[in-house]
């Protein structure tokens, strides 16, 4: 049959707007990390001590054409096969099929500081979906989104500086439409038994309708409510760990949520969901200027997070550790919740 030229093209390329947020991680991340020298620290001691943050919009361009680069040097973290990922230019165009009209979008990459308004700058990288485990049991669980961006110009604000050079890596659960549906149906029962669990225990420590046991006027009461109330929390905590566990499955669990972005992404053209604020990694070059940032008052550089096996085989070229977090949405899902 002859293809409908209406239909898009499951190659065609997408553009999603990316929002990276730099500084010290908020919380303890299990995404599987891009070497064993990563870690959710952060590369040098010194990243973002302060508390400082540095919040800054990025477009991009997935497209479904090779990662030359990657294949002459594969990325470890990415593996072979990459496609490439880029800064979105002022060329790119996203016409909206009604008017013809171009929607314009800020090509942003854009932050102020103290000295005034710097922009970000990176070169294409490679892009990876790493599919789970086949076979019915394992339906709805995420693949793993993987990507790289290099940076060619410093990012500083304050004491949140990466050097040119830096290469970023992010992570993040992915679901095409039909495993979404699959995940969000599987994992709603664990949700619902976990929010049931919890508010049994609530009820039973509330002033106004709790075990009237547990106001302690019967010794032998009290110490049964006690045991009873326990056996509630214990409930609830395996009930957590059900979810959790599911959430997790070896970084191809089910979707925490029903309301993630979505948009289109080479490969189908069944939309991509992507799970929200996902880590960020660095490879960051032990230049002399990170060096001197990373020095003590003795001179000595410290918080270095490379690991004992890598410091035998000599690999000390790098620092590497988690340097913030990031969350995607397509803009054509952007200008249609505008509409």
């Amino acid at each position: 049959m002859p293809s409908n030229d209406n239909e898009p093209s499951p190659w065609a390329s997408s553009s999603w707007v990316l929002e990276l947020d730099f500084g010290q991680p908020s919380k303890a991340n299990k995404e599987e990390t891009p070497t064993t020298a990563f870690s959710n620290t952060t590369p040098f001691s010194s990243y973002g001590e302060s508390g400082s943050r540095l919040v800054v919009t990025c477009p991009v361009v997935v497209e479904s054409e090779d990662d030359v680069d990657n294949k002459k040097s594969p990325d470890t973290f990415v593996g072979r096969g990459a496609s490439v990922i880029r800064a979105r230019g002022e060329d790119d165009k996203d016409v909206d099929e009604e008017t013809g009209n171009d929607n314009k979008i800020n090509n942003d990459f854009k932050y102020i500081t103290m000295q005034g308004t710097k922009t970000i700058e990176v070169t294409p990288g490679g892009w990876t979906l790493q599919f789970p485990p086949g076979g019915k049991v394992n339906r709805g669980r995420a693949s793993k989104l993987r990507f790289y961006l290099d940076l060619t110009t410093e990012l500083e604000r304050n004491d949140v500086y990466l050097p040119a050079g830096t290469r970023l890596y992010f992570a993040a659960n992915a679901w095409r439409e039909h495993e979404y549906e699959n995940g969000v149906f599987r994992v709603l029962p664990l949700q619902v038994s976990l929010t049931e669990a919890q508010k049994v225990l609530d009820e039973n420590l509330s002033h106004e309708t709790g075990d009237r046991r547990l106001d302690g006027n019967d010794p032998i009461e009290t110490l049964k409510a006690y045991k009873d109330i326990a056996a509630l929390v214990l409930d609830r905590d395996r009930k957590r760990a059900v979810l959790r566990d599911a959430l997790d499955k070896d970084g191809h669990g089910y979707p925490a949520s029903d309301d993630l972005p979505e948009g289109p992404w080479p490969g189908t053209t069944e939309w991509l969901t992507l799970s929200e604020n996902n880590p960020i990694y660095a490879r960051v070059p032990k230049t002399a200027k990170t060096k001197e940032k990373n020095k003590g008052g003795d001179g000595s550089s410290r918080g270095s997070n490379n690991n004992m096996l890598q410091q035998l085989m000599g690999d000390n070229q790098y620092d590497y550790g988690r340097v913030g977090s990031w969350t995607g949405e397509a803009i054509s899902s952007l200008l249609v919740d505008d509409e």
